[in-house]
């Protein structure tokens, strides 16, 4: 068997404010990108595929 090619993907909210550090880190202690709601066009390419 292959490497897997999933991934895990979080858009947390950023419209009233950043996103907390403790958010993200958490988010990547799980294996999670975690992308700001603001920026959720950079992976939409990602994210249709």
């Amino acid at each position: 068997m292959g490497k897997s090619r999933t991934k895990a993907y979080a858009l947390p909210s950023d419209v009233e404010g950043g996103v907390p550090a403790e958010v993200i880190d958490a988010l990547r202690s799980y294996g999670i990108e975690p992308i700001a709601w603001s920026r959720k066009g950079s992976v939409r390419q990602e994210l249709v595929a």
